[in-house]
């Protein structure tokens, strides 16, 4: 297997890692109904965010030792994931209201 190969597949993993890490703390939530959208729960500062998710990490994952690109992840989920001060997806919320 190619090293590019292997950097990506961990990377892959530790998005993964990070995203079930931020949705077990709520940081993140995923829509009950639209199990593809994910989004921002709770306002959380982020180096609080980064230093729970990594004690979280060493507790559950503890072969896992790359905390700078596990860091990177928790980044881009933060990135990738819409904020919203909903309690709810948008989606639902929206459809409640009409």
């Amino acid at each position: 297997m190619s090293v590019a190969k292997q950097q990506s597949e961990q990377e892959d993993e530790l998005f993964q890692i990070a995203e079930k890490i931020l949705m077990k703390f709520g940081v993140i939530a995923c829509c009950d109904i639209h199990e593809d959208f994910r989004y921002q729960n709770i306002r959380m500062d982020e180096s609080h965010i980064y230093a729970t998710a990594t004690e979280e990490l060493k507790k559950q994952y503890p072969a896992q030792k790359n905390f700078k690109e596990f860091h990177r992840q928790i980044h881009r989920v933060l990135q990738e994931t819409p904020a919203t001060s909903a309690e709810q997806c948008p989606y639902c919320e929206k459809l409640w209201k009409e």
